[in-house]
C-alpha cells in the first residue's frame, strides 16, 4: 500500500513539470502508469529507488517528453496558463477592491466622512484611508 502512495506521488511530479495540453498530459501520464505497474508486476520486490532508476527522474521524464513535443502546442499551453493566472489575479483585486469600498461606505454610513487617497507605484499599490468624525 505505501509503494502505491509513493508510485503516485511520483505520477505527480512528473505531472507537475509537464506544460503541455492536457489531453496530451493525460495519455503521457496514463502511459507512465502504466509502465511502471508493468514495471512492478514484473518485479515485485521493487523499490522506489529501482522505479526512478528504470524510469528517471521526474524532472527528467518531463525535459525528455517535452523535447519530443510540438513546441507550437507547448507555447500554447504556457499562454493559456498565463491568461488563467492573469485573470484569476485580476478578479482577486476587483473583489478586494470590492470589499474595500464596501468597508468604506459602511463607515461613512455610521462615521460621517471618509477621504480615501490611492497612490499607485510599480510594485506598490498604497491605500492610505484618513477618517474624519
Amino acid at each position: 500500500m505505501a509503494m502505491q502512495n509513493e508510485i503516485k506521488e511520483y505520477i505527480k511530479s512528473v505531472k507537475k513539470q509537464i506544460v503541455c495540453p492536457t489531453a496530451e498530459s493525460r495519455q503521457m501520464l496514463r502511459e507512465l502508469q502504466a509502465n511502471v505497474s508493468d514495471f512492478v508486476q514484473e518485479n515485485p520486490d521493487a523499490d522506489m529507488v529501482q522505479i526512478v532508476e528504470q524510469f528517471g527522474e521526474p524532472e527528467e521524464i518531463a525535459k525528455n517528453y517535452l523535447a519530443d513535443a510540438d513546441p507550437k502546442r507547448i507555447s500554447k499551453a504556457i499562454n493559456n496558463r498565463k491568461v488563467i493566472i492573469a485573470v484569476g489575479i485580476t478578479i482577486v483585486i476587483v473583489f478586494a477592491i470590492f470589499l474595500l469600498c464596501t468597508f468604506v461606505e459602511s463607515y461613512r454610513q455610521g462615521h460621517g466622512t471618509v477621504t480615501i487617497d490611492i497612490e499607485t507605484g510599480t510594485t506598490i499599490l498604497m491605500i492610505a484611508i484618513k477618517l474624519f468624525n
